[in-house]
C-alpha cells in the first residue's frame, strides 16, 4: 500500500517516494522533490557566488571520496575520457608544434626568473628574414625542423643569443632565427664564442 503525504509548501497529497528523505534517516522530508529543487534554484540565483563557493569547498575537502565515487560508478566513462584526451593532447601537439616549443620555452625562462613575453615565429622571420644569424646564409622555410628527420640541418630553428641558461630571457630581442645545425652547434655559448 502506498503512504501519502502532503507537501508544506505546494500543499499537494503527493506518494512518500516524490519526497527526499532526511539525512541519515528513513523519514521523508516536508516539500516534495520538485519543490525542494525549485527553492534551491531560486536561493542559488539570489546568491550564486554563495553556492559555487560551498561547492567548490566541499569538492575539495572531499575531492578523493568524490572521485574515487564517481569512477566506481562510471568506470568505463572515466577509462574512455582518459583515452579521449590522450588522444585529443597527441592530435594537438603534432598539429601545434610551435607553440609547445613555445610552451617549453616559456617554461624554461620561467625557471630560471629570466623573463618572457609571447611571440610568434612568425614575428621573429618578420623581424629579422629568413636569414641564420649565426652563418649568414638563407633558410629554406620547407625543410623539417625536428631533429635527425632528413634535411633538419638547413631548416628553421629559433635561437636564443643569450641563452636562456646563461640567464638570456625568452623575449623577441633576444631569439633570432637560425639554421638547426648552427642553433645545435652553438649550444649554449654566447655569439662571440661560436667559431
Amino acid at each position: 500500500m502506498t503512504e501519502y503525504k502532503t507537501c508544506t509548501y505546494c500543499k499537494q497529497l503527493k506518494p512518500v517516494s516524490d519526497y527526499y528523505l532526511n539525512h541519515g534517516t528513513t523519514t521523508p522530508r516536508s516539500r516534495c522533490k520538485p519543490c525542494v529543487n525549485l527553492c534551491s534554484n531560486i536561493s542559488r540565483q539570489k546568491d550564486p557566488d554563495k553556492y559555487r563557493k560551498q561547492n567548490l569547498a566541499h569538492y575539495y575537502k572531499n575531492k578523493d571520496k568524490l572521485n574515487e565515487q564517481r569512477r566506481a560508478k562510471w568506470p568505463e566513462l572515466y577509462k574512455s575520457k582518459i583515452e579521449y584526451h590522450r588522444e585529443k593532447g597527441k592530435k594537438y601537439r603534432a598539429e601545434n608544434p610551435d607553440k609547445i616549443n613555445a610552451i617549453a620555452r616559456r617554461k624554461r625562462a620561467r625557471k630560471k626568473a629570466n623573463g618572457w613575453e609571447k611571440y610568434t615565429e612568425a614575428q621573429v622571420l618578420e623581424l629579422y628574414g629568413a636569414v641564420c644569424h649565426i652563418c649568414c646564409e638563407a633558410i629554406d622555410l620547407t625543410l623539417p625542423r625536428r631533429i635527425g628527420v632528413e634535411g633538419w640541418e638547413k631548416g628553421l630553428q629559433i635561437d636564443h643569443v643569450i641563452p636562456i641558461s646563461k640567464g638570456g630571457p625568452d623575449t623577441l630581442a633576444n631569439v633570432k632565427p637560425s639554421h638547426g645545425k648552427c642553433n645545435q652547434n652553438k649550444r649554449a655559448n654566447l655569439p662571440d664564442d661560436v667559431q
